[in-house]
Parts: structure tokens; C-alpha cells; sequence
């Protein structure tokens, strides 16, 4: 796993090592264990010496080592680690490590990235905190792996906006200079002029009315996406919890405009789980017959969202695990390391998630893993695994057949798209000879 930094884990050892302070280290132990043990020795210079080595395998490794920077980045947000060490030498070599580690981490990683992140912008330190912040920010401001960050706005919002009203200044300051990377990753130019307004927001809610009411008043020319939903999200959820009449009315008219621009049902998914629960309890509440008419428009509108969103769901990583081994067996490639797989199907069930069913990401998370000779073997190992975990990912309700006379043509399953643009999705087709033919999607 190791080997793609130097050569030969030998010389890692000795490469690494050298001044370390072990003349004869024993040949027995592997080099990894080795950085491990320094980078958690007692003795200052041993544990500088161990966690510019883990910066050294952060930078040069090879993909077999990727599954070892969310282990080195789990110790670095520990509340028991070395972000916040008394020695200054060990807290600067700590600080560096987590540059690479972010560098490293692949798009489809990002979701197993920010969870040991989102412990760490939570801890009681504010050295981990802010180095979580810090981290946050470098995921968002690279191109690589920004994508990744925009399909997982919904949970990085909440988490980086919490800290915005810290007590402790470094940590506030640093929040909001996150948070206005954060929600520039929409893309959405539409909303980019409101990008400062909806930070005030979680800071001032005094800004909360006015921001609404411009937002309302806006003629959207951009088609709008799931990242876009996710910045607005936070406002809209705090304007409906003000208890004024008109500003719900306002709320209900900024998610209707949105839910109009948004093509694709499953980038609804911002809105459908927190936004469109709290609009059926405005509704419930409000007695006025023009707010009431205008809410229940906007519900309805998300309505048809939920409905398709409905019959995703998600798969465990034992499930994945198992389609992914199955498929490599099947294709007679050698066996992967177990943390390797384990890793793999943790980026895979990220992407299932997220709904993230195009080619080119699972291309991206599986093939570079894979020790095959042939590109074409290795191509059909990844397409064999999205098209299972897709195939599993969506709920079918098995529709009864009716007991009616006549030779089946054709009874399948099927999906269309034209362009862009998806026209049925795993829409069933039964055809009976001498019957009359229609077919109703669910999209």
C-alpha cells in the first residue's frame, strides 16, 4: 500500500526515519505501524519526526493509502490530539498534516471527510475547531473536490453557521469566512447578490424580513439545483419561525419561485426534508385565506418532489461491500485490502446518498482501486457496480398484474431520457397483444 512513496517499504523506513532516533528499528514492524507510533510518542522531536512522515505519505502515496488519511484526520479532530499540543514544534507539524490530507481527498470522499470535520468543529478546543474550519474551507476552495462539498451543503450550512456566533473570536471569524466559501460553491447567480444577507441572517435577525422580501420579488433566470436550495434553506426555515403572517405568506411565494426553476425533482431534496414540514405547519396555523391559498401552492409543489424522492432510499456499506466484491469476483479481479474495500463502498454509498447515479463519479471512486490489467475489464467493473446499487437503491412497488386475456408482449422495466432532460424514470411497460397501449411515468 505503501509502496508507490518510495519504492520499497525499506526504504520508507529508512528514508523516514533516519533521525527519528531509531538506530536499529525492527525489521518485523511495518512502516506504517512505525509513523503511527512515533506520531504518538512522548518525546517531542519523535512525534515531529512522525507527523512529517504522515505529511510525506499524505502527499506521495498512492491511492492504496487514501483509506489511511480519514484514520490520520479522525486522530488529528480527536480531542485527545496534537491541534492543540503544548509543544509549539508538534501543533505547527499537526496544522501542516491536515493541509495534504484535504489536497488528497478525492471527490466522492468528501462525505466520509466531513464527518470526523463536523466532531471536530464541535469539540471544546478551539485549536480543533478552527483547524476544522480551516479544513472545510480548503475542500470548498478546491476545484477537485468542490463537487463533492455542493452535494453535501445541506449538512456543512447548519454545522459552519453554528459557529458563526462563538464566543471565541478566531473560531466566529474564521466560521463566516468559511461559510461565504460554502455558500459561493451554488453557483447560482441568481442568488449570489444574497449571499451576504442570508450570512447576516444567522447572525442578525433583524436582516432575516428584508432578505426575504427581496428574494420574493426576484425574477429567477437560473435554473435552480440542490446547492442553490441548501443556502436559501437556513433563511426560509428561520423567517417561517418568526410567527408573522406576511412573512410566511413571503416564504411560501420565495419557495414556489424556486420549486419552478428546479428541473430535476431530486435536487428538491433541501426542501422537501426540512423546508416543506415546516410550510404544513405554517399552513396549519395561519388564518389568513390568501396566505393559506399561497402556502398550499408552494406545497404542493414540493409535494410532487417528495413523491419521487420517495422511492430512493439509501444502502448500508455491508450492502455495497458485498455488490462490490460479487461484481470483482465475477470479473476475476484480485482481492482488494479490506480497508480498501471498506472505503470504496463508503464513497459509493455517498454517491447513492446523494442520488448521484451519473457514470463518471463511480468511474472516479472505484477504477483507480482496482489492480486489472485491462482498462475494458476495469470499466465494466465500476459500470456493473452502479447499475446494481442504483438498481437496489430504488423502492419498487410491484404492481399486481390484472387477470386479463391475451399473449404478453413485453413486461419490463424502463427509463428514457432525451438530452438532458429524463422523460420516464423505471417506468414499467406491459404489453398484451390485441390491447390497447399506454404508458403512465411516476416522473
Amino acid at each position: 500500500m505503501l509502496r508507490s512513496l518510495v519504492g520499497s517499504e525499506m526504504c520508507i523506513r529508512d528514508r523516514l526515519y533516519g533521525d527519528a532516533g531509531w538506530t536499529d528499528p525492527p525489521r518485523s514492524t511495518s512502516a506504517l505501524a512505525q509513523i503511527s507510533e512515533a506520531a504518538s510518542a512522548r518525546d517531542v522531536g519523535t512525534r515531529v519526526h512522525g507527523l512529517v512522515a504522515q505529511k510525506l505519505l499524505s502527499q506521495y502515496a498512492g491511492p492504496g493509502f487514501e483509506p489511511e488519511l480519514l484514520v490520520l484526520l479522525s486522530h488529528l479532530m480527536n480531542e485527545h490530539g496534537v491541534l492543540f499540543h503544548k509543544a509549539k514544534p508538534v501543533r505547527e507539524a499537526a496544522t501542516e498534516l491536515l493541509t495534504p490530507i484535504t489536497t488528497k481527498i478525492r471527490p466522492a470522499a468528501v462525505p466520509l471527510a466531513l464527518a470526523p470535520l463536523y466532531d471536530g468543529v464541535s469539540s471544546r478546543k478551539w485549536e480543533i475547531q478552527a483547524g476544522a474550519l480551516s479544513a472545510i474551507g480548503r475542500l470548498v476552495k478546491s476545484k477537485k473536490t468542490k463537487v463533492g462539498v455542493a452535494r453535501e451543503l445541506r449538512s456543512v450550512i447548519p454545522v459552519v453557521s453554528d459557529q458563526m456566533s462563538c464566543t471565541k473570536l478566531q473560531v466566529a471569524e474564521l466560521a463566516v469566512e468559511t461559510m461565504r466559501e460554502v455558500c459561493g460553491v451554488c453557483g447560482n447567480k441568481d442568488l449570489a447578490p444574497f449571499v451576504e444577507q442570508i450570512i447576516g441572517s444567522v447572525i442578525s435577525p433583524d436582516v432575516v424580513g428584508s432578505c426575504v422580501h427581496a428574494l420574493a420579488s426576484t425574477v429567477l433566470v437560473q435554473q435552480v439545483d440542490a446547492p442553490a436550495l441548501a443556502v436559501v434553506e437556513p433563511l426560509l426555515l428561520r423567517a417561517l419561525s418568526l410567527n408573522q403572517t406576511a412573512m410566511r405568506r413571503k416564504v411560501a411565494v420565495v419557495v414556489s419561485n424556486l420549486a419552478s426553476m428546479v428541473e430535476s425533482a431530486l435536487d428538491a431534496a433541501p426542501f422537501v426534508v426540512r423546508v416543506l414540514p415546516a410550510l404544513r405547519a405554517s399552513l396549519e396555523r395561519l388564518s389568513d385565506l390568501e396566505a393559506k391559498s399561497v402556502t398550499a401552492t408552494a406545497i404542493q409543489n414540493l409535494e410532487q418532489s417528495e413523491i419521487t424522492l420517495s422511492r430512493y432510499g439509501v444502502l448500508s456499506q455491508s450492502a455495497v461491500e458485498g455488490v462490490l466484491c460479487e461484481i470483482c469476483t465475477a470479473h476475476q479481479v484480485p482481492a482488494i485490502e479490506t480497508p480498501v474495500v471498506e472505503f470504496v463502498a463508503g464513497m459509493c454509498c455517498g454517491l447513492v446518498g446523494a442520488r448521484a447515479f451519473e457514470e463518471k463519479p463511480w468511474v472516479e471512486c472505484i477504477l483507480p482501486f482496482l489492480e486489472v490489467e485491462s482498462d475494458e475489464v476495469a470499466k465494466r467493473v465500476c459500470v456493473g457496480v452502479l447499475e446494481s446499487c442504483s438498481f437496489k437503491a430504488v423502492r419498487r412497488e410491484s404492481a399486481a398484474d390484472l387477470e386479463e386475456e391475451g399473449e404478453d408482449l413485453c413486461n419490463c422495466e424502463f427509463s428514457l431520457a432525451y438530452a438532458a432532460k429524463t422523460l420516464a424514470t423505471n417506468t414499467r411497460l406491459h404489453l398484451k397483444k390485441v390491447m390497447a397501449v399506454s404508458t403512465m411515468t411516476p416522473s
